[in-house]
């Protein structure tokens, strides 16, 4: 058993072995917490029963994480859509933790590209500066021909297994796509990084003329897999 702490409310929590590298929602706060080994031993190192016991003395009430159900999670999340078979021009695919666009596929030749402030590099030119893990989101974004332009059809938002799975983006493609574990709804803070994508890569009417997608992006629905 591990003993940790949440970085949103300071629960003290127990968590099993086998959950190190997932993440779990604090039962307290919410907070997505990464379960991780101590720094000071191995990932399989058991926890000294006298060191549980001496945890379970302090004052702090613990809580227990436990694995979720085969369908929890999921079962919050309204899905639309089945996971991408390959990565498609004219689509784009952007990979997003909570703060920030990771990276992006455009289509263009040049596979997958980090983004940077200074500009988009390449991942596979510059693998140190992939994360390893966290919280990570790959969101599709479907673009379709009309008769005479291009407009945005659908948004779908699917989650990335939280441990080693942007390295991939480095070898491949649609490596990425194996890394994929089931739907996910789509944050406000993602809703305005696909906002802040499409004003910076498309004309205004690739995407704005079509009112149902703009309400989507300005609504507070976190539960819903996207829009097709």
């Amino acid at each position: 058993m591990l003993r940790i702490t949440c970085p949103g409310c300071q629960s003290k929590l127990n968590a099993k072995e086998r959950l190190i590298g997932q993440t779990r929602k604090c039962p307290k706060c919410g907070y997505d917490v990464l379960i991780q080994a101590p720094a000071d031993a191995p990932a399989d190192a058991p926890v000294p029963v006298q060191a549980q016991a001496d945890n379970a003395a302090e004052d702090t009430p613990v809580v227990q994480l436990e694995p979720p159900q085969e369908t929890e999670g999921l079962a919050r999340v309204v899905p639309v859509a089945e996971p991408p078979r390959e990565l498609k021009p004219p689509n784009k695919y952007l990979i997003c933790d909570r703060q920030r666009i990771i990276a992006v596929w455009e289509g263009d030749g040049t596979g997958w590209q980090l983004k940077t402030p200074s500009g988009l590099i390449s991942a596979k030119r510059n693998t140190e500066q992939i994360p390893q893990q966290g919280a990570f989101r790959l969101i599709e974004l479907r673009i379709a021909h009309g008769a005479d332009s291009i407009y945005v059809s659908g948004i779908v938002c699917h989650e990335l297994t939280p441990r080693w799975a942007l390295p991939v983006i480095a070898r491949g493609d649609n490596l990425i796509l194996d890394k994929i574990v089931g739907p996910s709804g789509i944050s406000r803070d993602h809703k305005q990084m696909i906002r802040r994508y499409l004003q910076d890569t498309f004309m205004p009417e690739v995407w704005r003329k079509r009112d149902d997608l703009v309400e989507f992006l300005s609504n507070e629905d976190i539960h819903t897999q996207g829009l097709v």
